[in-house]
């Protein structure tokens, strides 16, 4: 549901949807933490995938009129919808598949 919800919105400011494709991937960028470890790596990844940090650059975005903020934010917001509904929850710091969705069975941590 949150998925659409944050499309729509996208779609409702007439946002370009090339944009919302090259960015769409880039909170999976935290996953690069697992290369120091998987607690920081769980950490890093828990982070960029909370809605707290999108739902602020929303309202950033709203507050001040700024357009920018508030494309991010509906990006990020989709994208953690999206992971959620893939099975993606927030990780474990034990460095095993184990998620708060359940457990894995792709392969999660990309420096080991």
């Amino acid at each position: 549901m949150v998925v659409f919800v944050s499309m729509w919105f996208y779609y409702d400011h007439h946002f370009p949807w090339s944009t919302f494709l090259e960015l769409v991937l880039l909170p999976d960028l935290a996953m690069l933490g697992y290369c120091f470890g998987s607690r920081v790596g769980a950490r890093c990844y828990n982070l960029f995938h909370t809605y707290v940090f999108p739902l602020l650059c929303i309202g950033i975005g709203l507050m001040f009129e700024n357009e920018i903020w508030a494309m991010l934010g509906l990006i990020w917001t989709a994208h953690i919808a999206i992971d959620r509904s893939l099975g993606f929850g927030l990780k474990y710091q034990d460095n095993s598949s184990g998620t708060g969705l359940g457990r894995l069975t792709t392969i999660n941590y990309i420096c080991d």
